[in-house]
């Protein structure tokens, strides 16, 4: 029978049987459905629709419970809402929940103030609190980890315990356990990320493989293939998606980061395409092959302080080697250049006045005739860096070139005092003969 046991209530719709079986002075509840509100007494303004809804409530009032089982062990815990069938099933003192969807919330017993959105969503959390999940199985696994948001099918529906965290997209940070303060926004961002913390991913894949912390990523693809390596930052269409194990690095600009570099640390590459199968950690690049221009207001300036410097010698050749250089003009053929140093990595876009550089005469030095200079007076020349494979090239760091010069200067000067001295000499020895 159907209120049953009423007594004084009043205003109350009750369908189904045992519906409102209970209820002795409660008003205004719509039970609907058998077994609705069946242990009801005196709570007032409740709705519960569906086969055993609300079947546990005695004295609260304004729940509602849409949905077979729907808050069925509630209690105690006030202003909570479920639609679907086995919605916020298990809660008993959890208050202040929304649960939409088939199982949203099933579990919760103490957890309060979250929101789940979704079929299955917040399904296993018990006491976590202040969590949203918008989505199908949304922080599905979720049991005690709180103020999280969850946004997207399957977003961060393996998180467990962690806290703080944001995922924004499907799949994003879905197999996140324990880590916290993360942020992902994308398809599939930060998917694989299980306890680390503290990372941000933006795009299509950023960090997707990822279980380093510290971590930022804003791209398609960025960061996408990082597993361990830490406090690295890509910005860019698949900025530093090569890079595994290697922490501390920077990749500004759509495929930054050399092909080669999974174990690069503190690498830093500014520009589209920077980075080469021979690019080394500790080093920063700037933009690629047709850069035919670098400025600035003032000078780089290098550290030169003696306090940092050891083994100091005074042992720099000057005329010797600076009289074996050649200086020469030469136009630069970046055609050939490209297809040395991208040969794991190929450039294959174009643009206008992508090869300009080609056109200007510029003036220097062969690298292959300073190293034979260096060579032929024993002088181990900081200037010159070898290649180190296949793929690698010839550098010359002209600034170094200050030295030796200098030295060379020095030299002649010596030789210019020692010319006026032995003048000087002959001037007096000729007024003597005179004299004499």
């Amino acid at each position: 029978m159907t209120l049953n046991a009423n007594q004084s209530g009043n205003y109350n719709i009750a369908t189904g049987a045992q519906a409102l079986q209970s209820n002795i002075s409660g008003g205004n509840n719509i039970g609907e459905g058998d077994a609705a509100l069946y242990k009801n007494t005196i709570g007032n303004s409740n709705i519960a629709i569906g086969i055993d809804a609300l079947f546990n409530n005695t004295t609260l009032s304004n729940q509602v419970a849409v949905g077979d089982s729907a808050l069925f062990n509630n209690y105690s815990g006030g202003s909570n809402t479920a639609v679907g069938s086995k919605a916020l099933f298990a809660t008993t003192i959890g208050s202040s929940n929304n649960a939409f969807g088939n199982s949203a919330l099933y579990n919760n017993t103490t957890g309060y103030s979250n929101e789940a959105f979704g079929n299955g969503a917040l399904i296993t959390n018990t006491s976590g609190y202040q969590n949203v999940g918008i989505g199908d199985f949304a922080l599905a696994l979720n049991t005690s980890g709180f103020l999280n948001v969850a946004v997207g099918d399957g977003a961060m529906d393996h998180n467990t315990q962690g806290d703080h965290n944001t995922a924004v997209g499907f799949w994003a940070l879905r197999l996140n356990t324990t880590g916290t303060s993360n942020t992902a926004t994308g398809f599939g961002a930060s998917y694989s990320n299980a306890a680390a913390a503290a990372n941000t991913a933006d795009g299509y894949y950023a960090l997707y493989n990822n279980a380093g912390s510290g971590n930022a990523a804003s791209g398609y693809y960025a960061l996408e293939l990082t597993t361990t390596g830490g406090y690295n930052t890509a910005i860019g269409y698949y900025a530093m998606e090569s890079n595994t194990t290697g922490s501390n690095n920077v990749a500004v600009g759509a495929s930054a980061f050399p092909t080669s570099g999974g174990g690069l640390n503190n690498y830093v590459g500014l520009g589209y395409n920077v980075g080469y199968g021979t690019s080394i950690s500790n080093s920063v690049e700037l933009g690629n092959t047709s850069i035919t221009r670098i400025q600035g207001q003032v000078a780089m300036s290098t550290y030169s302080d003696a306090r940092i410097k050891d083994n100091i010698e005074a042992n720099v050749p000057g005329l010797d080697f600076i009289g074996r250089l050649r200086p020469v003009t030469y136009n630069l053929n970046i055609h050939k250049q490209n297809a040395i140093m991208y040969a794991n990595k190929p450039d294959q876009k174009e643009w206008e006045g992508k090869y300009d550089i080609e056109k200007m005469k510029m003036t220097g030095f062969i690298a292959q005739e300073v190293d034979s200079a260096a060579e032929a007076v024993g002088y181990n020349f900081s200037g010159l860096v070898k290649p180190t494979g296949p793929n690698d090239l010839y550098q010359v760091r002209y600034s170094d070139f200050v030295a030796p010069l200098v030295k060379s200067v020095q030299e002649l000067k010596k030789m210019v005092d020692d010319l006026k001295l032995e003048n000087e000499t002959m001037k007096r020895e000729l007024e003597i003969l005179k004299k004499k």
